[in-house]
Parts: structure tokens; sequence; C-alpha cells
């Protein structure tokens, strides 16, 4: 989580504070809300590179739009946001030596 929150401060892209939320069936051990730019997001901290590679997965059947990095993901906004999210994800994956999906 906070690979990521370092990230956006350090790219100077507006976000909230993390807070926790609840895992629901995700598969991640812990989970946090963020907004980014002013659109809803979310923080994944997953067990196993397995685990995560299941959610990635089922997020790109979905359209989502996520940043990787170790075993959490940044998952950006991809509804009213997603233009936005398809233009800040590789430049946070650049930060976070991470990978960009969805964009």
């Amino acid at each position: 989580m906070d690979t990521f929150v370092g990230a956006l401060d350090q790219l100077g892209i507006e976000h909230s504070g993390p807070v926790r939320a609840e895992v629901g069936a995700s598969g991640a051990k812990a989970s946090f809300d963020i907004t980014v730019n002013g659109f809803d997001a979310g923080i994944n901290v997953f067990p196993v590179t397995d685990t995560l590679a299941a959610w990635g997965k089922l997020s790109d059947a979905y359209g989502g739009i996520f940043v990787s990095s170790g075993n959490a993901v940044l998952s950006l906004n991809s509804s009213e946001g997603v233009g936005n999210s398809a233009e800040i994800a590789p430049t946070i994956a650049d930060a976070v030596g991470g990978e960009a999906r969805g964009v």
C-alpha cells in the first residue's frame, strides 16, 4: 500500500488517504479504499502472486484498469474516470516498477 501512496505523492497525483475496507471475495488479505484524481479506486494486497494473478484475470475480463507491484494492486476507476485511469496507469507502473493492465 505504501508503495502506491508514495508513488502518487512523488508524481503529484491527487489522492485521498487509504481507508481499510472489506476484502470481500477478492482473495486479498487487505483492501483499502482511496480516491485518485477525484475518482474511486482501491488498493488490494494479496497473500501470494497466484491469488493476484487470478484477480487480475477477472479484472481484465470486466475491463478493469490496474497497476500491480509485488503482491499488491492499485485498482483505478474504470467507469466515469476511465480516461484518466488509462492515462496515469503507465506512469504509476513506471514509478513502482510494476505493470499497468487494462490500458
